[in-house]
């Protein structure tokens, strides 16, 4: 069952007043639109679960993984399919339109994963704080695909696009 938009937008938005933040300081208006165009969605680093319940908004179907359980729990209540583990070891990774990554910014997961992908993946990759630090920002610059900065209209860190073709 999925839930509405209607029924999430009247939870979320006196319950996470993040959400409510423009763009360009942080990231969740931008997951909503991207997700609006997406069937399958990869949040890969769910942490809280705050950007999967931004992408659900969306109306994206939303796979979201991270290493341990850290959610807010009232985010379990959406239909969001919450996993824990390793997200590179799911055989749907390659078949998402999108997937946005935000895990632990030093560098090496985010290498790993991009090596995975770029192999196979047709499809966007949304990178959260790209300008966070070195790492992250020597990580950004070794991108080889089309990529973006989407900053002014992602997340205050830094919001980074690339184009798997």
């Amino acid at each position: 069952m999925k839930i509405s938009r209607q029924i999430l937008d009247s939870y979320i938005m006196p319950n996470y007043p993040n959400m409510q933040k423009p763009s360009g300081v942080e990231h969740y208006r931008l997951l909503r639109f991207l997700a609006e165009q997406s069937g399958l969605v990869f949040d890969v680093g769910t942490y809280r679960g705050y950007s999967a319940l931004a992408l659900a908004l969306g109306g994206a179907n939303v796979v979201s993984y991270d290493i341990a359980d850290h959610r807010d729990k009232s985010a379990a209540r959406s239909a969001i399919e919450f996993r824990t583990g390793n997200a590179l070891d799911d055989s749907r990774l390659l078949d998402a339109d999108l997937i946005v990554l935000d895990t632990f910014h030093d560098g090496r997961y985010e290498n790993e994963f991009y090596e995975f992908i770029r192999r196979d993946y047709k499809g966007a990759l949304i990178l959260d704080d790209i300008h966070l630090n070195d790492e992250m920002r020597h990580f950004w610059l070794s991108i080889e695909e089309e990529k973006h900065d989407i900053s002014a209209v992602g997340h205050h860190s830094g919001t980074g696009l690339v184009l798997f073709t």
